[in-house]
């Protein structure tokens, strides 16, 4: 999935939250919100690429993305607002993705600006880009070791 699949996903989520929710973006900054998306796109693809490289070294990679798929939801404040998780939760969401691009569409939503969110943003594009450096850094070294090993073709 490419950057543009993953923020198309998410504005077809927001039409649907409109038609069947009810959502109410009268009072959002739409270009904004679309430049949420687009940086929380790039920090879940950075994150994406970490993953992607341990399809070179093990077989087991889906079970890998599926769990760190439902940590994410956990974690991320995506179901229930990280104000309301204990600490030990909301430290563990500080260090992933989706966080503050959550935080920021919210906020968005209910009429702050871009000034506003844009600190959230930038910490969202910051942790996506060290997400994609730990993923292109490991992609580099288990690349050597599944061409060692004669599996690169293992997934």
């Amino acid at each position: 999935m490419n950057i543009m699949d993953g923020a198309l996903g998410v504005v077809i989520a927001f039409m649907w939250g409109v038609i069947l929710m009810g959502l109410d973006l009268s009072n959002t900054d739409i270009p904004a919100l679309a430049l949420t998306i687009l940086i929380t796109t790039i920090s879940t693809c950075g994150l994406g690429l970490l993953l992607g490289c341990l399809a070179l070294i093990t077989v087991n990679v889906m079970f890998v993305n599926n769990f760190v798929y439902f940590l994410l939801l956990i974690f991320s404040g995506a179901n229930v607002q990280l104000s309301q998780m204990p600490a030990w939760v909301q430290s563990i969401s500080f260090w992933l993705p989706l966080t503050r691009g959550i935080a920021a569409a919210r906020l968005l939503v209910d009429g702050a600006s871009l000034s506003r969110v844009s600190w959230l943003l930038m910490g969202e594009l910051g942790i996506g880009l060290l997400y994609g450096v730990l993923g292109y850094l490991l992609f580099s070294v288990f690349e050597v070791v599944a061409k060692r090993r004669g599996t690169p073709e293992v997934f």
